[in-house]
C-alpha cells in the first residue's frame, strides 16, 4: 500500500507542477507574448512533463525501495518449474487449467 501511495504523491506532484507551467504560459498566452526565450523554455518543459508521465511512474516505481524489495523475493519463483507452480497453485486452492481445455480454446480463437 505504501508502494501505491509514494507513487500516486509523486504522481501528484508532477501534476501540479505541470498545472502551474499551464497557468504560467496561459498568462503568458493572454498577455500577448511572443514564444521565445524562457517561456519557450517553459513550454517545451511543459511539454515533456505532459508525455513522460508513463515515464515518470515506471522511474517512480522503480525507485521505491518496498517494490524493489518485493520483487526480489519474487523474481525467483517467475521461473519455477511447471510442476512447482501447479502445486503452489494446489496449495492455494486454484485448480489448474488443463492443457486439452486450452487447446481447444486456442483452436476456437483461430
Amino acid at each position: 500500500v505504501k508502494t501505491a501511495w509514494r507513487a500516486s504523491r509523486s504522481l501528484a506532484m508532477l501534476q501540479a507542477i505541470k498545472f502551474l507551467g499551464q497557468a504560467v504560459s496561459t498568462s503568458g498566452v493572454l498577455a500577448d507574448r511572443s514564444v521565445s526565450g524562457s517561456f519557450a523554455q517553459m513550454l517545451v518543459l511543459e511539454s515533456i512533463l505532459e508525455h513522460g508521465q508513463l515515464l515518470f511512474l515506471v522511474v517512480a516505481l522503480l525507485t521505491d525501495e518496498q517494490l524493489t524489495q518485493h520483487m526480489a523475493e519474487a523474481w525467483p519463483t517467475l521461473f519455477t518449474a511447471r510442476a512447482s507452480r501447479t502445486s503452489m497453485l494446489a496449495s492455494a486452492g486454484v485448480a489448474p487449467v488443463p492443457v486439452s481445455f486450452r487447446a481447444q480454446e486456442a483452436a476456437e480463437t483461430e
